[in-house]
């Protein structure tokens, strides 16, 4: 119990001097650095939220992406066509990814539905959305939007590190709530969970619902900083697969996993891209495959492993 305690209050400071240390970051690097920073913190933002309903639930996503695509198109449509205000259009990009995993989650996640449906279901819907996008003249059709571009990196930055610590600072107090039980009583036998008295279509709903809501303002901000949105890029599929690897990586249902998935995965990316931009996605794949086959449940395991091995 002592030693849960100790755990809990270093990783909360952990956590709080890591957050620190990224405020003041853009002061004292390079642009680069900076954009980079963006980048992962897009990653993290992503793959924190697909953990915060797959990760607790054991129901599969393999299409989160479509959560950052929705975001991304909300926002551009009323920057661009609407002449609303950037405050204003990243609310609504925040909005409309979470009715639409409302409306999503109404359909299938009220009935009993096996794991590997739901995967194929929620990868559908990101097809559906990506043709609707590129098939419609009002929505850009293939060609997408030019949006004004940024004029300071910072911008982006500070907002998604902020929306990164609200995401990552909720997970940590609700896996050790009892809402966060509840969570993972549907992962280990729903049936057994209900019967126990936990009304898992709601917080089937709930969750999905707010793993939804993170995405499409990450999707807002990132096309905000590229300047440009299309179909293509933003309801990619890869981008869904990766969301659920890094997810996967870091260790399904715990506070940090997919924050260290994310940085390494986004560290990797960046060194192999640069260096070997042809063999770089094979080489990718091998490191991922050799980590799960060393860790199956992922890093955060094999750093707990590690640590109590250094320790003995």
């Amino acid at each position: 119990m002592r030693k849960t305690r100790e755990r809990r209050i270093i990783s909360c400071l952990g956590g709080i001097l890591s957050a620190a240390i990224l405020v003041v970051l853009p002061h004292f690097f390079s642009s680069y650095i900076v954009s980079f920073m963006i980048i992962t913190l897009m990653f993290i933002i992503l793959a924190s939220s697909w953990n915060l309903f797959s990760g607790f639930t054991g129901y599969i996503s393999l299409g989160h992406g479509m959560f950052f695509g929705a975001g991304a198109y909300s926002f551009t449509l009323a920057v661009v066509k609407g002449g609303w205000q950037y405050g204003y259009a990243i609310v609504l990009a925040a909005l409309v990814p979470g009715i639409m995993a409302l409306l999503i989650s109404l359909v299938v996640l009220t009935i009993r539905m096996r794991v590997a449906y739901f995967a194929m279901i929620t990868l559908g819907f990101n097809e559906i959305f990506q043709n609707i996008c590129a098939n419609s003249d009002a929505l850009g059709a293939s060609f997408g939007f030019t949006i004004p571009p940024i004029r300071h990196l910072t911008v982006p930055y500070y907002i998604l590190l902020l929306t990164a610590i609200v995401l990552v600072g909720g997970i940590f107090f609700l896996e050790r709530s009892h809402v966060g039980l509840a969570l993972k009583s549907i992962l280990q036998d729903e049936e057994v969970a209900e019967t126990a008295g936990v009304n898992t279509t709601r917080l089937k709903v709930l969750f999905f619902v707010l793993s939804g809501i993170f995405p499409g303002i990450t999707g807002a901000v990132i096309g905000w900083y590229w300047s440009y949105i299309d179909p293509y890029t933003s309801f990619d599929l890869v981008l869904s697969f990766q969301i659920a690897i890094m997810a996967i990586l870091g260790g399904m249902g715990t506070v940090f996993g997919p924050v260290i998935a994310a940085t390494f995965m986004s560290v990797l990316i960046e060194i192999l891209s640069t260096n070997i931009p042809h063999f770089y996605n094979i080489i990718f794949g091998i490191l991922v495959t050799v980590i799960i086959i060393i860790s199956p449940k992922g890093i955060s395991e094999l750093i707990l492993r590690v640590t109590h091995r250094s320790r003995s």
